[in-house]
């Protein structure tokens, strides 16, 4: 069976047509809103690349710069020991 066409009226037509015309602006606004955050957020995850950059290069210069200075300490006290291994003498046995 087929179903019965409906016609609509004057003024159902004036307010579907009305309806239609709302949601197409709403859906160009919301595309349009869209791409604008979508090149915000863009513009934001370059500074956030720039900032991982240089807080990585920041990150090995201190590491390399307290491993230097833990390494001349490190050979500063194995001179004062003498050859000693650092650890302590075993305990004799009774």
């Amino acid at each position: 069976m087929q179903k019965r066409a409906v016609v609509l009226g004057g003024e159902e037509k004036k307010a579907r047509d009305l309806m239609q015309k709302l949601m197409t602006l709403r859906n160009e606004k919301v595309a349009k809103r869209k791409v604008a955050q979508e090149a915000r957020k863009e513009e934001y995850r370059k500074k956030v690349a720039v900032n991982a950059e240089k807080k990585s290069e920041r990150e090995k210069r201190e590491r390399d710069e307290f491993w230097r200075r833990e390494g001349k300490k490190r050979k500063n006290d194995g001179n004062s020991q003498e050859g000693s291994s650092g650890r302590r003498p075993k305990r004799k046995k009774a």
